[in-house]
């Protein structure tokens, strides 16, 4: 996928279309998870904020990164 130009429309944090959005929840915190797919149409990237949240691992998050790195092998 490539950007050119920013889209705050389509996101208000990031500014471009995701192929899916959901609200969820990590620990007691809102928080806002963003996938794009790949060719194949499996998520390659996940994009997340997380509401009142500063830029830094949190506990609750790590069996939430785990979930997902899991699948990718170097």
């Amino acid at each position: 996928m490539l950007i050119d130009t920013l889209d705050m429309k389509a996101n208000e944090w990031y500014g471009i279309k995701f192929d899916k959005t959901n609200d969820i929840k990590l620990g007691e915190k809102d928080a806002q998870e963003n996938i794009l797919n790949g060719a194949d149409g499996e998520p390659i990237m996940k994009f997340v904020v997380i509401k009142d949240q500063a830029h830094w691992n949190w506990k609750p998050e790590a069996p939430y990164l785990w979930e997902f790195f899991q699948r990718f092998s170097r």
